[in-house]
């Protein structure tokens, strides 16, 4: 009977441990998911003209609201039709940010049902993540003191679009699903891309100024309203 008592009190901690991870996972993915490509001027010279990380924290979080046309449409573009990011973000005239905000709400409404084969490999390599960032990542999570936002950034320097994507790797590896074994397979593939060729560097580069450009108008407009 002591046995039996002690299995299931192993199994409740392991479960309520589970619980809270997943709690602060998704309360991350939620809050880099909504700040999106605004986040990227955090991480440039810009940063102090334009953007206080500490607004980040004062987003308030709830429960996902999934389009579900565009995720399935995302889907089918990137898993179906083997587009890439680029590729799938120019056929439904949206952003890459977008598209894998689409293809990662897949994983988090679907959970362990994600259509079958669904993999994120192509993903990682088109973000250019290092392996290294997930156990980083996890380490904070399962501390006893819960981070804000602001402070993620700060202490990993991670990008939004980085982030929610170690969040739903972690939330897969947690749960043991399919999506992180087919990550784990192929993690030198992932860190071995090449950097950015000229286009995709221009590309990178006219976005960011293209942001900075409206959040500079946006605050100009608050000054003088």
């Amino acid at each position: 009977m002591k046995l039996l008592l002690s299995w299931i009190q192993q199994i409740w901690l392991h479960s309520t441990m589970h619980i809270k991870c997943e709690s602060r996972m998704r309360h991350f993915y939620e809050v880099f998911r909504h700040a999106g490509t605004s986040m990227v001027l955090t991480h440039n010279c810009f940063a102090g003209e334009v953007s206080e990380l500490s607004i980040i924290d004062d987003f308030q979080t709830g429960r996902i609201v999934f389009d579900e046309e565009r995720i399935s449409k995302a889907v089918v573009a990137y898993h179906v039709e083997r587009l890439s990011v680029r590729q799938v973000a120019e056929s439904m005239k949206i952003t890459d940010f977008d598209v894998i905000v689409c293809l990662l709400d897949h994983v988090w409404k679907e959970r362990h049902n994600t259509v079958e084969g669904y993999s994120l490999v192509e993903v990682a390599c088109y973000i250019r993540l290092e392996r290294a960032q997930l156990p980083q990542m996890a380490l904070l999570i399962v501390k006893p003191e819960q981070l804000l936002p602001s402070q993620l950034v700060a202490r990993t320097l991670n990008e939004p679009v980085e982030i929610i994507f170690i969040m739903t790797a972690l939330l897969a590896r947690m749960y043991r699903w399919p999506l992180a074994d087919d990550l784990d397979n192929n993690w030198q593939m992932i860190e071995n891309v090449p950097p950015p060729n000229d286009e995709e560097y221009i590309s990178t580069m006219d976005g960011i100024q293209a942001i900075f450009e409206e959040v500079t108008e946006e605050i100009g407009r608050n000054r003088f309203s």
